[in-house]
């Protein structure tokens, strides 16, 4: 549950809250890591491991073209169907 609602944006408060939000270019770049990072753990378990830096690059560089990562609310979303990304 934890991990869903940080994946959707809804951090629980800490103290550094309060400074991510102000810096919204910031936040955004904040949640996608996180995105990325919890769709590679999924990648990983599922499929394997990665063997070496070169196939996480190349696995980096694919989520930025071919996959959409995020939440269907989001404007990146109708940005993503109108480019036709082959995974949404």
């Amino acid at each position: 549950e934890y991990l869903y609602k940080c994946y959707n944006g809804d951090i629980p408060w800490n103290a550094m809250i309060d400074w991510l939000s102000e810096d919204k270019e910031l936040y955004k770049l904040v949640m996608k890591a996180f995105r990325y990072g919890f769709k590679l753990m999924l990648d990983q378990t599922l499929l394997g491991g990665l063997c070496d830096d070169e196939e996480l690059e190349e696995a980096l560089i694919s989520y930025d073209h071919d996959w959409y990562i995020g939440k269907e609310s989001d404007c990146d979303w109708g940005l993503a169907v109108m480019e036709n990304r082959r995974n949404l």
